[in-house]
């Protein structure tokens, strides 16, 4: 599998002008067309963790990540793509699901680079979804 892990030192997560801090990104890159972002961050109310996922699609372009056998990381060139769904999901203090993650159809742009990764999205009844 094609996968990049990382924490990150500054990160924020916004859905439906809620803001939360994030700690950790991952990319999952399925082919060389379609990536999985994916960014885990806490609730400093409850200290849920709240997990969202946005998946990304740029049939034009060569892939975002850059693996060998025994590690990934971001291209050198920038890479962006046309948002297609997204979920959200938050986790209690012991890790068990609080929500159902719903998977949600969405417009918006995902766009990596090796400094930073920002997705600007918003479902289909206008919920408007970032991170960055």
């Amino acid at each position: 599998m094609d996968r990049l892990e990382a924490n990150v030192s500054t990160c924020t997560l916004i859905r439906e002008n809620q803001t939360f801090d994030c700690q950790r990104l991952m990319v999952h890159q399925s082919d060389d067309h379609t990536v999985r972002i994916r960014l885990l961050g806490r609730d400093p109310a409850n200290g849920d963790t709240i997990r969202l996922t946005m998946v990304s699609r740029n049939p034009d372009t060569t892939a975002a990540l850059d693996c060998n056998q025994t590690a990934c990381r971001l291209e050198s060139s920038p890479w962006s793509g046309q948002v297609q769904s997204g979920s959200w999901i938050r986790f209690n203090a012991r890790g068990l699901p609080i929500t159902a993650p719903k998977a949600e159809l969405m417009t918006g742009e995902c766009s990596l680079s090796r400094k930073e990764v920002i997705c600007d999205s918003q479902t289909t009844d206008g919920a408007e979804w970032r991170a960055k």
